[in-house]
């Protein structure tokens, strides 16, 4: 969000706490009680515009590389302002 829509976002109201703690291995059911209560597995306190962008441009690039062949378009561009694609048969 900070990359995408920095206004949007209420930094002062990101939750600061420590990482969640899971074990090394699967849990099932579920422990609920490793989970922070906010919900987020991580506080957002170290997030950055900068990061926001290195993960949308890393998402985009791999989440993108199938879509040409299931879609029948040969060829996908990342839309810049929102991160999205854009299918030039498909405007």
């Amino acid at each position: 969000m900070l990359y995408l829509e920095p206004e949007l976002v209420r930094f002062a109201e990101v939750p600061l706490h420590p990482p969640a703690d899971f074990p090394p291995y699967d849990v099932f059911p579920i422990e609920p009680h490793r989970i922070p209560a906010s919900g987020a597995l991580s506080s957002g306190k170290t997030a950055s515009a900068e990061k926001g962008k290195y993960m949308l441009d890393e998402y985009v690039e791999t989440m993108s590389r199938p879509l040409p062949r299931s879609s029948g378009c040969r060829r996908f561009a990342p839309h810049r302002r929102r991160g999205g694609l854009t299918c030039p048969r498909h405007r």
